[in-house]
């Protein structure tokens, strides 16, 4: 950024302008080999904090808000020639979605993945993170709904949260009602586990495929104290 703005104030002077875009271009250079890793391999190469995506990988992965922490923008090192909020944001989600599709064991290589020139366009620019953009997106909706069955799950949680097919819930009330009843200090989960499983096989939610996936959970609080957190 600072050598582009030396180019401009020099913009009268035809040999330095020469010189400053010869600069920018050269120093440019490793900093557009990062940006080919983010948005084609959603990577983070940087080795010395001078991209504008910064990685905290020591992130739980089943935190709520890993996929919004793990990543992170660094306005400071956005240069000058991606200087446009719509470009960046591309950036940002498109190196996501590419971790996303990696982290779930699939090849997120884009196909459009090629060396980035260095251009005093703009445009240039757009159009490339816009394409690497439209493939990722693509990608992790093919992921979700074809792969992992998106609309199957909704479903299957529309019987368990909405209680569309409630049977189950009254079945595991009435079956867990004493255990319920004691300090969660000491609720035996694995019995609940299983007083749930029962009250799944039994009820009109037993010709659900996902239905192993539903499980029991103890917190530390009352469900006045959680809705009042939230």
């Amino acid at each position: 950024n600072i050598w582009t703005a030396q180019g401009l104030a020099a913009g009268g002077e035809e040999q330095a302008g020469k010189i400053y875009s010869f600069l920018v271009e050269k120093s440019s250079a490793p900093y557009l080999d990062m940006l080919e890793k983010w948005i084609y391999f959603g990577r983070v190469d940087d080795p010395y904090s001078e991209f504008m995506v910064v990685e905290k990988p020591y992130l739980a992965i089943h935190e709520d808000t890993y996929w919004e922490k793990r990543y992170a923008e660094r306005e400071a090192q956005v240069p000058s020639f991606l200087n446009s909020k719509e470009v960046v944001h591309k950036i940002v989600t498109t190196g996501k979605y590419l971790t996303v599709v990696r982290e779930c064991g699939e090849s997120g290589g884009c196909p459009h993945a090629s060396k980035i020139p260095f251009s005093h366009n703009d445009r240039v620019y757009a159009e490339l993170v816009a394409q690497a953009y439209r493939y990722a997106s693509e990608t992790v909706l093919r992921l979700l709904m074809d792969k992992n069955n998106l609309i199957d799950r909704l479903e299957s949680v529309k019987h368990y949260f909405l209680l569309d097919q409630g049977d189950w819930f009254v079945h595991f009330m009435d079956t867990a009602e004493k255990e319920l009843l004691k300090d969660v200090r000491n609720i035996r989960k694995e019995r609940l586990e299983s007083m749930l499983q029962l009250s799944l096989v039994t009820s009109i939610a037993c010709d659900d495929v996902y239905r192993d996936d539903v499980g029991c959970d103890l917190m530390n609080c009352t469900a006045v104290d959680e809705v009042l957190h939230v």
